[in-house]
């Protein structure tokens, strides 16, 4: 059985699964996005974990992730940042997909979207 120590973060809100067995975890009060491999003890950082921030290497209360299976990339809901950011396996900062121009509602702007999920034909979803 998986079992998740309350000490390896602060909060959790949301996870997802990636088809295989692999736990992927958005770490919203660390801002920052884990993957759990299966077996292994520990979690590794996948997307932000460099404080809480705007820049493109950075998160800020990430709330949802999906994982894109056409390429294996994240897809996060960078909540405070009012955006949602893609984020390549071992990239070192993601790209904003939709929002990141503050918070608003127009329709260039998000307003604290807290869910991401990805269609069949790639389609990024977003729950606000």
């Amino acid at each position: 059985a998986f079992q998740v120590s309350p000490q390896l973060w602060a909060e959790c809100t949301r996870m997802a699964a990636p088809p295989s067995v692999d736990v992927v975890v958005a770490d919203t009060e660390n801002h920052r996005v884990l993957l759990f491999s299966a077996g292994a003890p520990e979690g590794v950082v996948v997307a932000g974990g460099n404080k809480a921030g705007d820049g493109l290497h950075q998160l800020d209360s990430p709330c949802g992730v999906a994982v894109d299976p056409s390429d294996g990339s994240f897809v996060i809901a960078d909540c405070t940042n009012d955006r949602i950011v893609r984020w390549a396996w071992g990239a070192k900062e993601g790209i904003v997909v939709a929002g990141g121009n503050g918070t608003g509602d127009g329709l260039h702007q998000l307003d604290s979207p807290c869910g991401v999920a990805i269609g069949r034909d790639g389609t990024i979803v977003i729950g606000a």
